[in-house]
């Protein structure tokens, strides 16, 4: 495995680590659902969205968490290490929609589906626009401010790289030293000044050494395979348009990720529904679905 994919891997300000730590710290997501909410919550339980996802043909190559806590609340926590774009903001909406829609599927009652929070950690360039370190965006009513009463639906955005360029000393404030050592890899390797900076210094250790470690090796490799395929594509497209080459390079870009040889049906394909396939092959679906998300 190249050295390349292995230091990726090993970053601490990386999705892959912050993954690995929704997993195996409790005290961490239970903080963080508290920081969202502000409420004492006891308890909090990781209810799917693993490594590889739900799908067994269906690598999982975005690495969001999806909690549950002791209130029966949805969150949904996602670190973000590169731009966030049109088609991510759509993504993230999406993801969260998703959550209401599998509590209406379990309660079957309109009055008893909670709001789903979700939390971007992001470490990617500055956001147009966006000039706070940190953002909340709900449903409202744009003309007169008024939040609406019953709204499902909350996005926290931390950009990470604000608090850096603010020089916000958070180091003391318990959660916050956590995003405060994801703000530069170098901020780790100081002196923790919290229990719970101490105990994810530890995990960091122990996440360098363990088998999971080998698994984002594997998912950064596939990332790479399917994010050159997608470059190699686009070019193709330049240079000679809509045609063969273009659908070729498509196909290698599927057979990445799904395994699958047969994909004639891309050849009945518009321009359209192949540049859908750039913004759907990420997502954490079997092939039949993402197939049918193409054609429709």
């Amino acid at each position: 495995m190249k050295k390349s994919v292995k230091k990726k891997a090993s970053l601490f300000c990386s999705d892959y680590f912050f993954h690995y730590l929704m997993h195996h710290s409790h005290e961490f997501r239970r903080r963080l659902c508290m920081y969202l909410t502000g409420d004492e919550i006891n308890s909090t339980e990781v209810t799917y969205n693993d490594v590889y996802g739900s799908n067994k043909d269906s690598r999982k190559m975005i690495l969001d968490i999806v909690v549950k806590d002791d209130q029966d609340r949805y969150y949904n926590f996602e670190m973000q290490n590169g731009c966030i774009n049109e088609g991510t903001l759509v993504r993230f909406q999406l993801y969260a929609m998703s959550l209401v829609s599998r509590q209406m599927i379990e309660l079957n009652n309109y009055k008893e589906v909670k709001k789903v929070r979700q939390l971007i950690v992001y470490t990617g360039p500055l956001i147009k626009n966006f000039e706070h370190d940190y953002h909340i965006a709900q449903l409202y009513d744009k003309d007169y401010q008024v939040l609406m009463e019953r709204g499902l639906l909350e996005f926290h955005i931390l950009q990470i790289q604000r608090l850096e360029e603010m020089k916000m000393d958070v180091r003391y404030r318990d959660i916050q030293e956590v995003f405060w050592m994801f703000s530069d890899e170098m901020n780790h390797k100081k002196k923790a000044k919290t229990e719970l900076g101490k105990d994810i210094k530890a995990l960091y250790d122990r996440y360098l050494h363990s088998e999971d470690f080998m698994i984002y090796c594997h998912i950064e490799r596939e990332r790479r395979v399917i994010e050159q395929g997608m470059r190699n594509s686009k070019e193709e497209g330049e240079k000679i348009g809509f045609d063969k080459g273009k659908i070729e390079e498509i196909k290698k870009i599927i057979y990445a990720k799904y395994g699958i040889h047969e994909l004639e049906w891309l050849n009945d394909c518009t321009e359209a529904q192949l540049d859908r396939i750039h913004m759907i092959i990420f997502e954490n679906i079997s092939y039949e679905e993402f197939k049918e998300k193409i054609i429709e």
